[in-house]
C-alpha cells in the first residue's frame, strides 16, 4: 500500500528523471516526424504538475494527489507523446478517485485506465510507440499476482524496458534509424524516477539541471539526426499546431476532433469538464484555431514549423559528424589547443582516411597570430609519423597573397561567390549556385546579385563578424539554426575582410594596387545591387577611419577590420554576434578596446571551443529576445 505522499513523490520523482534525460529522449525522435522534441515536451507536460504537487502537504491521499497532477498535465501538455503522457496520468487520477491510499491492484488498474484512454483518444494509434511500451506494461501489472507495489512496479518497469527494446521491431523507421521508441523511452524515464520512490529511495534530484547537456557525438547518424529518414518535402502537414479550449457550458469537443482528424494528422485531444487540450500536425494552423474557437475560448498556443526543425536539425546532425570526427583524432593532440588546429588537422585526416588519393590542402597563415603559422608544420609532422604522404599542404601569407595568386581576378571572383551566396536567403542558395560554372563569370555574379536584391529581406538582422572558419565551419551550428528559425544573418564578408588586411599591407601588395582599386569599386556595385541583403560597406574609408582610431598598431587575427565592421554593421542590425576561438587573444583585445560600447546596437561575444550546448543556446536566445 502507498500513501498519497508516496504517489507525489513518485510522480516528482519521474518528472525530475526525464528532465534530467530529456536531450537523450529528443535525440531518439524520428517518429512521426524527426523534429527532435520528445523529450523536451514531455519534459514539460508532467513538470507542469511540479510546482502544484510540491506544494501539497505530506497528508494528501492518493486521490488528491492524483487529481491535482492529471489536470496541471492535461493543461500544460505539449506534443503528440506529452498529450499521451497526460492521458496515462488522468487514469490514474480516475481509478483512485476518492481513495485515501492505494493497492498494488489499484495502481494496475490505475495504468490500464490511463492506457485505454490514451489509445481512445489518438486517431491512429500506431504500435511500436509509447502506447504499446504502456500498454504491454499494463497488462503485465494486472496480470501480476502481487499485493507488494514495489514489486508491481518492478514488474511494470521490466515489461515496459522489454516492449521498449522490441519497437523497432514494430516501427521500420526506429529499425532504419538505430533506435527505439523516443515516447516509449520517455515513459519508462518517468516510471523508473517512479519506482526509486516506490522502493523507498530518494526523489530522483532535479533541480541542478535546468538546461540541456550538450549533445554526445555519438548520436551522429542516429535517430533524429539520421540524414535519410526523411525529405522536409514529405512532411505534409507542416505545423504542428497545440492549444486549450476553455469550453463554453454544454459544449463537446467531439465535432471539433473529427474536424481536425479530417484536416490534419497526429491528432490527440484530451478533456475534462472546462477544457479541452488540442494537438494536430496540420497544414493550415488558421483553420484549426478559426473552427475550435466555435467551442470555447482558446489559450496556450503553440504552432511549430516543423520544416524548419527539421532542417534545423539537419545542420545540427553536420555539426555532430565534425564534432564526433574531431573527437576520434584527439588523441593526435597532446594538450588543449586552440580550436583551429584540431578543426584543421582531424578535417585533413578524415579526408585522407576516405580519400587516400594524393590531395592540396590550404593552410594560410597570417602575421601577428598566436599560432597559426604553425599548424602546417604540426600537421605535417602527424602526417609523417601516420606515413601519410599523398597530402601537400600549402600555407601561404594572407598579407601578401595578391602578389602570390597567378590570377587575381578568379581568386576575387571565387571569394565574391562566397559573399553572395551567404547574403542571399538560406532556401535560395542552391538554386543560384546550381546557376554557375565551376568558378562563375562576373555576369553570373551580377545577375544573382540582382536576384537576391530583389527579394524582401525579411527576419530579424543579425549582424555576424569574426574570424573566417568560426563564421563558417566552427560555429556549432549556430548561425544556420537562427536563419532556419527565420533570423537575416549579415555575415561579414570574407572578400571585404581580406581586401581590408591586403591594404593594410600596400607596401608589400604595391604591385597589385590598381586591382585591389577595381575590387574595392566590383564590392560596392555588388553591394548596390544586393540591397538590403548586401553586407559590404558603402564607405570603405569609414573602416579605416574607425580602425585607425582604436587599433592603429594591431595586427593579430584581422583585428582591426573585425573592430570595424562590427561598428559598422551595428549600424544596420538588431543585434551583433562577435564568433572567435576561445581563448584568442585578438577577441580579448576587441573588447577591451571597447567593441560593446562602440556598438549601435546589443553585441553578444560567442567563443567557440566545439562544447556549445543549451545553456550556451539559453543565453544567446535571451540575449536576442531582449533585442
Amino acid at each position: 500500500m502507498i500513501t498519497g505522499k508516496t504517489l507525489r513523490d513518485a510522480i516528482i520523482s519521474g518528472a525530475n528523471n526525464i528532465a534530467n534525460q530529456r536531450t537523450r529522449v529528443d535525440e531518439l525522435n524520428v517518429f512521426p516526424v524527426p523534429d527532435g522534441d520528445t523529450g523536451t515536451n514531455m519534459s514539460m507536460t508532467i513538470g507542469a504538475a511540479l510546482s502544484e504537487l510540491n506544494a501539497m502537504p505530506d497528508t494528501c491521499t492518493v486521490a488528491e494527489a492524483s487529481k491535482s497532477a492529471a489536470s496541471a498535465m492535461l493543461r500544460g501538455a505539449r506534443g503528440n507523446s506529452g498529450v499521451i503522457t497526460s492521458l496515462l496520468f488522468r487514469g490514474f487520477s480516475k481509478a483512485l478517485a476518492g481513495k485515501t491510499d492505494a493497492e498494488a491492484a489499484d495502481l494496475a488498474k490505475a495504468l490500464q485506465m490511463g492506457v485505454e484512454a490514451a489509445y481512445k483518444a489518438v486517431m491512429k494509434p500506431t504500435e511500436g510507440t509509447i502506447l504499446t511500451v504502456t500498454r504491454l506494461a499494463a497488462e503485465a501489472a494486472v496480470a501480476a499476482e502481487t499485493d507488494d507495489v514495489p514489486q508491481l512496479w518492478a514488474t511494470v518497469c521490466e515489461a515496459g524496458q522489454k516492449a521498449l527494446e522490441d519497437t523497432p521491431n514494430l516501427l521500420p523507421v526506429l529499425k532504419k534509424a538505430g533506435v527505439v521508441d523516443a515516447g516509449g523511452q520517455g515513459i519508462m524515464l518517468v516510471f523508473e524516477g517512479m519506482k526509486q520512490v516506490f522502493d523507498g529511495g530518494e526523489i530522483v534530484a532535479g533541480a541542478e539541471v535546468a538546461a540541456k547537456p550538450k549533445l554526445d557525438s555519438s548520436a551522429a547518424g542516429k535517430g533524429v539526426f539520421a540524414d535519410d529518414l526523411m525529405k522536409v518535402e514529405d512532411i505534409k502537414n507542416g505545423y504542428c499546431t497545440q492549444f486549450l479550449v476553455h469550453k463554453d457550458p454544454g459544449a463537446s469537443v467531439t465535432r471539433l476532433r473529427a474536424f481536425l482528424e479530417s484536416n490534419g494528422d497526429s491528432v490527440v485531444v484530451i478533456e475534462d469538464d472546462d477544457v479541452a487540450n488540442c494537438h494536430v500536425h496540420t497544414a493550415d494552423p488558421g483553420m484549426m484555431l478559426s473552427e475550435a474557437i466555435k467551442y470555447g475560448y482558446l489559450t496556450n498556443f503553440k504552432i511549430e514549423n516543423m520544416h524548419e526543425q527539421f532542417l534545423a536539425r539537419q545542420k545540427q546532425a553536420k555539426g555532430l559528424e565534425k564534432q564526433a570526427e574531431a573527437e576520434e583524432k584527439a588523441a593526435e593532440t597532446g594538450a588543449k589547443e586552440y580550436l583551429p588546429f584540431p578543426a584543421l588537422l582531424g578535417g585533413i585526416l578524415a579526408q585522407q582516411e576516405a580519400d587516400p588519393a594524393p590531395a592540396q590542402f590550404l593552410i594560410p597563415q597570417t602575421q601577428g597570430a598566436e599560432a597559426d603559422g604553425q599548424y602546417a608544420r604540426v600537421i605535417r609532422a602527424v602526417l609523417d609519423r601516420r606515413k601519410e604522404q599523398n597530402a601537400q599542404l600549402i600555407s601561404p601569407m594572407l598579407e601578401t597573397l595578391p602578389e602570390m595568386a597567378q590570377n587575381c581576378d578568379a581568386l576575387f571572383r571565387a571569394l565574391l561567390a562566397g559573399d553572395i551566396l551567404y547574403a542571399a536567403p538560406a532556401d535560395k542558395r542552391a538554386d543560384i549556385s546550381a546557376q554557375w560554372d565551376a568558378l562563375p563569370g562576373w555576369e553570373q555574379l551580377h545577375t544573382a546579385a540582382r536576384e537576391i536584391g530583389a527579394l524582401p529581406a525579411k527576419g530579424r538582422r543579425i549582424a555576424a563578424v569574426g574570424t573566417p572558419l568560426c563564421l563558417t565551419e566552427l560555429d556549432s551550428g549556430v548561425l544556420s539554426t537562427l536563419e532556419a528559425e527565420g533570423s537575416q544573418l549579415l555575415r561579414a564578408p570574407l572578400s571585404e575582410a581580406l581586401w581590408f588586411l591586403w591594404k593594410d599591407n600596400m607596401d608589400a601588395n604595391k604591385p597589385c594596387a590598381k586591382w585591389l582599386e577595381q575590387m574595392a569599386q566590383e564590392m560596392q556595385t555588388i553591394g548596390a545591387e544586393l540591397g538590403a541583403h548586401s553586407t559590404f560597406a558603402q564607405d570603405t574609408a569609414a573602416l579605416f577611419e574607425t580602425a585607425d582610431t582604436i587599433l592603429p598598431h594591431f595586427a593579430g587575427g584581422n583585428g582591426r577590420y573585425r573592430y570595424a565592421k562590427a561598428v559598422e554593421l551595428s549600424g544596420r542590425a538588431d543585434a551583433v554576434l562577435t564568433l572567435a576561438p576561445r581563448y584568442e587573444n585578438a577577441a580579448t583585445i576587441l573588447d577591451m578596446r571597447g567593441l560593446h560600447d562602440a556598438c549601435r546596437a546589443p553585441l553578444f561575444q560567442i567563443s567557440l571551443d566545439n562544447d556549445w550546448d543549451e545553456t550556451a543556446w539559453s543565453r544567446l536566445r535571451s540575449f536576442l529576445y531582449y533585442c
